[in-house]
């Protein structure tokens, strides 16, 4: 039993949240409250001939607003690992992200 379920999450956090079904959704977190996630910008995590690929989730739905995720239909809810998100956030913004330690040559 989990004694708090309120996570420490921040507003626009990139998170990943595995569902009950093992389906792995990369997400901007927006709130949550005892039951819900709020989220924005989720993209399911799949396997390409290229790789791993972000992939809609819901392939006929407006996925462009905010959504509801339950908490009891996830099994886990962690910080999206750091090797993933440039590529995330280059995927929905679509401004590739600069890795660390880069130089800029002019």
């Amino acid at each position: 039993m989990l004694l708090n379920t309120i996570s420490s999450f921040k507003k626009d956090d990139i998170i990943t949240l595995k569902n009950i079904l093992g389906e792995e959704i990369m997400c901007k977190f927006v709130e949550e409250d005892d039951t819900h996630y709020t989220i924005t910008d989720p993209w399911a995590l799949g396997m390409s001939q290229q790789g791993m690929s972000l992939m809609p989730p819901v392939v006929s739905g407006d996925m462009s607003r905010t959504v509801k995720f339950r908490k009891d239909h996830c099994m886990w809810a962690v910080p999206a690992d750091e090797k993933f998100v440039p590529g995330f956030i280059e995927h929905i913004s679509g401004i590739a992200v600069i890795p660390k330690g880069s130089k800029i040559i002019t």
